[in-house]
């Protein structure tokens, strides 16, 4: 991986010397940012026209605490430590750390040595080396928040950089006099109603097809939210300067790489992650236990390390993931409880998704708040299996040995696994042209070069679909949880992206390890796998006559018609169909509400869905259940202000 950002010294050298004093950072779990265009000739001041009194006051109606108004305005939510010097004279080296309330709420203890003159002395709307302390800054973020953005305010200007991949979402809407930034979309709306629309058609084709909008989209075609690796720097003189200085890169392939060395490295480096991330917590640590190899490998590690876990399930007892995580706790001796799994809960939880996603991730990944049903503290610590799946290979089957050849095939091959070859024709759904072709060319462009074509895709898998279609888990459950990702490591990637394809094909590499070090895992059985990687007759025998009714049921129904019966009795054997309301009766309930909100697709956001929107969709899931989160969204907006075109 490469470093924070060329241009500042390293965390070794910010922390050397007799000089190094400690600072703690202040945090915030939202902001919102007005900077105006770079001062011309004869022009006031930045941050001094009617435009920046308008935004400032909107700031402070909606909650936000004014933290700086010249050169710029800066407001901040929950700001941690109380400031008693905010108008216009805030303190000239602040430091700010953006993080989910969950992770406020932990009470870590967020500070570094640092032995620079700190952010006082820098230009941030440069890439001047003062910074000395930067990196460490980055440094200490990674380790005990992870999912953050770091602001850096002086008054000569301002730096906003995130997490490697940036799960922390904050967004950005250009306006004649300046642009505005803020952790949510809806608080750009309140301040610039007239952002709602246009939609852009090529997020909703995404949303409806990919799960989320890619790269930088949002639905709403002039508001973006921040690139992957972004780092953003803004000064009176040159305005707001955007690069892509923190996004992951791939090392070399090692092709004398041998397993047990491979093996080794990841141990140590999962090992040391984990012991890091946890450093300092008391108390129990929860951990979301599901019927796969990531959580059971996490659970594995905390019991060796000797941290005390407190596991959580969710699902039917019918499902093969509850028989998976309760084998699994019973092999490390770990407390197990299996919280409810509604059959409607994602439209239950429709209002909450709408509030934190904010229609940029599709409707299913609600389910995660099945977690809230755990009674435990706010800042509780919560282990997720996030980046475990991709790193180790897991994706890579997504696509056929044919689509690595070249980035070119590769570009074509994500196309065709979301749906690019779907029959249905987008242009005349949304009465907009819709082009594949340019989504296709946008995939294109966004693959990294300088590397294999399957590491590409693994960091293109990454910056995309798991930053914004997995990753809207976080803004979730952060709003509660100290949500922990040990696989969300450094060394880890760097691990994994450096082992040949015959290492990652079928997860291979992570099945000896699970085989090597955790044996007894390796014999229950994944979820979705016929057999576990060791034979087992107990755990094969048993799976064996827990399916034996459905299979009867199915050579007496047929297939098709077994499975509609289940799903119309919320029994359905894939734990996923609860989540992507797959039953008859979530699906006319999906159609018959995008046809009362036409309206307000059309008043909120310019959207025109046409009439014959059923026939249309042809009876795809994933694409009615995107639009029908597009039209719920439509809807929301109206619900909070006036975003009428």
């Amino acid at each position: 991986m490469e470093a924070a950002d060329a241009d500042v010294t390293s965390s070794q050298e910010s922390t050397m010397g007799a000089a190094a004093r400690q600072r703690s950072v202040e945090t915030t779990d939202a902001f919102f940012l007005y900077l105006p265009n770079p001062i011309e000739h004869g022009a006031a001041g930045p941050g001094e026209g009617d435009a920046a009194r308008r935004f400032a006051a909107v700031a402070e109606q909606f909650g936000y605490r004014l933290y700086r108004r010249r050169p710029f305005v800066f407001a901040c939510r929950k700001i941690a430590r109380e400031r008693h010097d905010v108008d216009d004279a805030a303190a000239a080296d602040s430091v700010i750390l953006d993080l989910f309330p969950g992770t406020i709420a932990s009470g870590r203890q967020l500070s570094v040595d640092t032995g620079g003159p700190g952010l006082g002395s820098a230009d941030l709307g440069t890439a001047g080396p003062e910074l000395t302390d930067w990196a460490a800054w980055h440094a200490m973020a990674e380790r005990e928040a992870q999912f953050y953005n770091l602001i850096g305010a002086t008054d000569r200007g301002l730096r906003i950089e995130s997490d490697p991949i940036g799960l922390k979402p904050f967004y950005i809407a250009a306006l004649d006099h300046g642009t505005l930034i803020a952790s949510r979309i809806l608080d750009i709306l309140r301040a610039a109603p007239e952002l709602a629309a246009p939609v852009d058609p090529l997020a909703v084709y995404q949303l409806m097809m990919f799960r989320a909008p890619m790269g930088e989209r949002t639905l709403h075609q002039r508001v973006k939210r921040s690139i992957s690796g972004g780092c953003y720097r803004w000064s009176p003189e040159r305005g707001l300067q955007v690069t892509q200085g923190r996004r992951l890169s791939a090392p070399p392939v090692d092709a004398a790489l041998f397993v047990d060395d491979a093996l080794e490295r990841i141990k140590e480096a999962l090992v040391r992650s984990l012991r890091e991330k946890t450093a300092g917590l008391s108390g129990p640590t929860a951990l979301s236990l599901s019927g796969g190899f990531d959580s059971r490998l996490l659970a594995a590690v905390a019991v060796e390390i000797g941290l005390p876990v407190q596991a959580y399930s969710f699902g039917r007892s019918y499902h093969p993931e509850i028989q998976s995580a309760k084998a699994t706790a019973r092999t490390l001796g770990l407390p197990l409880e299996i919280l409810p799994y509604p059959a409607d809960g994602s439209i239950q939880r429709l209002p909450f998704h709408l509030e934190t996603v904010e229609g940029t991730a599709d409707l299913a990944t609600s389910l995660i708040a099945n977690l809230f049903a755990i009674d435990r503290p706010a800042g509780t610590p919560m282990l997720h299996g996030f980046a475990g799946d991709p790193i180790a290979g897991n994706h890579l089957r997504h696509l056929a040995p044919k689509d690595y050849r070249t980035l070119d095939t590769l570009a074509d091959g994500v196309m065709r696994f979301n749906g690019g070859a779907s029959p249905i024709d987008f242009a005349a759904l949304l009465n907009v042209p819709v082009s594949r072709d340019a989504v296709r060319d946008e995939i294109r462009a966004s693959l990294p070069e300088g590397c294999q074509p399957h590491q590409a895709y693994t960091l293109w898998d990454f910056e995309h679909k798991q930053r914004r279609y997995v990753g809207s888990h976080f803004p979730m459950i952060g709003d509660r949880f100290d949500t922990i990702a040990p696989y969300y490591d450094r060394d880890l990637f760097a691990i994994w992206l450096s082992v040949p394809p015959v290492g990652l094909d079928g997860r291979s590499l992570f099945r000896k390890f699970l085989t090597k070090y955790y044996p007894a895992l390796a014999r229950i059985p994944h979820s979705e796998e016929a057999g576990p990687i060791t034979p087992n007759l107990r755990y094969q025998l048993a799976g064996f006559l827990r399916k034996a009714p459905y299979e009867a049921v199915d050579r007496l129904f047929g297939t098709a018609r077994a499975r509609r019966l289940t799903r119309a009795l919320s029994r359905d054997r894939y734990i996923w169909s609860l989540a992507n309301l797959a039953g008859t009766r979530q699906r006319a309930h999906m159609l018959a509400r995008i046809e009362a909100l036409r309206p307000d697709a059309q008043r909120v956001l310019g959207l025109d869905i046409d009439a014959r929107f059923a026939d249309r969709l042809k009876g795809d899931l994933q694409a009615t259940r995107g639009l029908f989160l597009v039209m719920e969204y439509a809807a929301w907006l109206r619900q909070q202000g006036s975003f009428a075109i």
